[in-house]
């Protein structure tokens, strides 16, 4: 069978053989899980693999226009689930190189997209992550952007397979001082949000009685001071308001600042000033 160091074979039709193949993909992820494992112990929050037994599995209906419904489910690969922050990472790895902007392939941030939105419930916040074993590109952080309004946000990182656990370390600190940084925004606008409308009720409900005297009233001698009753309760409601929001105001209302800032009273400029911020503010927010 040997002749000249080279190695001759035969067709055996008498012997069989055995293959054992190793998926890369799967072992990857379980590579990546290992990682991810130590990094939730040293953090105290929990982490949710896919392949345990279906652990990050979010479950919806596909819905048709006949009603039909098809049950789906959404599977990330990973769950980073800090319960005392209220934060779910969501993560998918992809074994894939990356080398160019070309290289990140939108079906792999809009199954991102897709997955962590269903997992945004129960008032989490989330953030949403692409791994890859070669990522050589140094931008790290990528945004979805419609007419220059952000649609989705996502970060990457390597997580190479040299089992070192030193150049696969995980920091996701400055996501969290974003998500930190959201939250106080989403409540400071709660708060500034719910004060708008407790405004809008004590106007609406001191206007209905100062329409009901001004009705009842017969002879209408005092309707000056009814009026003026009001609009002392409109600029100090306003005027508290406003205190919350940053001064923002219209060009419009700058104009009649300057041409007539001669002839109107100071309860006047604040109440223009006042309103014109209040509805500039509200009006970026899409607020009726």
């Amino acid at each position: 069978m040997y002749q000249e160091k080279k190695l001759l074979v035969d067709n055996r039709y008498d012997l069989t053989t055995t293959s054992f193949f190793i998926d890369p993909i799967l072992f990857y992820e379980w590579y990546v899980y290992d990682i991810l494992k130590d990094y939730a112990k040293k953090e105290e929050i929990k982490v949710l693999f896919d392949k345990n037994g279906g652990e990050t599995t979010t479950k919806y209906q596909l819905v048709s226009v006949n009603e039909k419904i098809v049950d789906k489910s959404s599977k990330p690969d990973y769950l980073l689930v800090n319960d005392e922050e209220n934060v779910k990472i969501v993560i998918d790895t992809k074994w894939k190189n990356v080398y160019t902007f070309g290289d990140i392939k939108p079906s792999d941030y809009l199954k991102l997209k897709f997955d962590s939105s269903l997992v945004k419930k129960d008032e989490y916040k989330t953030m949403s992550y692409l791994v890859y074993p070669n990522f050589t590109l140094k931008d790290d952080r990528f945004s979805i952007k419609v007419d220059n309004s952000s649609y989705f946000d996502f970060g990457t990182f390597q997580i190479d397979m040299n089992f070192d656990d030193e150049k696969n370390s995980l920091d996701f600190s400055y996501d969290y001082k974003l998500i930190n940084e959201t939250i106080k925004a989403d409540k400071r606008i709660e708060i500034l949000k719910t004060s708008a409308e407790q405004l809008c009720g004590d106007v609406k409900e001191y206007r209905t009685s100062t329409i009901t005297k001004l009705l009842t009233n017969e002879t209408f001698e005092d309707k000056e001071d009814v009026f003026a009753e009001l609009d002392e309760y409109l600029l100090e409601s306003t005027s508290k308001l406003s205190k919350e929001v940053d001064e923002y105001i219209s060009d419009h209302i700058n104009d009649i600042l300057n041409d007539y800032e001669d002839v109107l009273a100071k309860e006047s400029i604040r109440f223009l000033k006042s309103s014109s911020s209040i509805y500039n503010y509200y009006k970026d927010k899409n607020y009726e």
